[in-house]
């Protein structure tokens, strides 16, 4: 790849190679020097108040501070023209769940304790030149008898299994996905999380994915629940509106 290679260039007499790799890789370091933290979510955002922060295609994104920290919580919902089932399905699907996800490279399931209760271990792209991230997490299922009302809660399982090279762990996961029947082919969802992504990371990059992440992750279960697959899908331990 001639763009990854050492380009001669003559100064005084002398021949001078310049990476250009090298060159962007500095530009960028040098760029992100000022805002780089292990908790870089330093924004004057109420621990007791949302702030809508986006508002589009019918999807809200809202921010607020997690427990005495500085990281940023982020809040996402929208409704969905479908059964509770149908977006069940896309999650129960490991292929689906790695479509759904922003920023998902892949994911694998490490442990089926029930249908209702799972672990996974996912893949997140990060931008050259950062550690790309790995996360473990538990997903847990419930569902109110009376609203109908279903909750997957996740949960970071960091030391579930042992570190890759390369990959930096993701410490802390901490949300839910709720789903709210409106009518019985309707479904609100409210997909609420905060993630420390570990090590360093420029401040810009990880505020820049607090918003867009979540709203791309709505953005997607809109598409994805529309496949015939999950559309006809029933579950024994979900009780749909009717």
């Amino acid at each position: 790849m001639n763009a990854l290679r050492y380009k001669p260039v003559r100064e005084e007499g002398k021949e001078v190679k310049i990476g250009i790799l090298k060159i962007l890789t500095l530009l960028l370091l040098f760029l992100s020097l000022a805002s780089f933290s292990t908790y870089p979510y330093k924004q004057p955002v109420s621990e007791d108040t949302w702030e809508l922060k986006k508002d589009e295609e019918n999807i809200k994104v809202f921010v607020r501070n997690y427990k005495n920290t500085n990281l940023l919580e982020f809040k996402a919902e929208t409704e969905i023209s479908s059964r509770i089932s149908c977006l069940i399905s896309v999650i129960h699907n490991i292929d689906e769940a790695t479509l759904l996800f922003a920023a998902s490279k892949k994911a694998e399931l490490i442990k089926k304790i029930d249908e209702k209760e799972w672990i996974i271990w996912s893949f997140i792209d990060v931008p050259f030149p950062f550690d790309d991230r790995d996360m473990v997490a538990r997903m847990k299922l419930t569902q109110d008898i009376d609203s109908k009302i279903v909750t997957i809660d996740i949960s970071g399982e960091p030391d579930y299994i042992p570190e890759r090279s390369k990959k930096v762990r993701i410490p802390l996961v901490d949300g839910s996905i709720t789903y709210i029947p409106i009518d019985k082919n309707t479904t609100k969802v409210i997909y609420q999380n905060v993630t420390d992504p570990g090590g360093l990371m420029p401040a810009w990059l990880i505020n820049m994915g607090v918003i867009k992440a979540p709203f791309e992750t709505l953005q997607n279960y809109k598409r994805l629940a529309e496949k015939e697959i999950h559309q006809n899908a029933v579950y024994d331990f979900i009780d749909d509106y009717k």
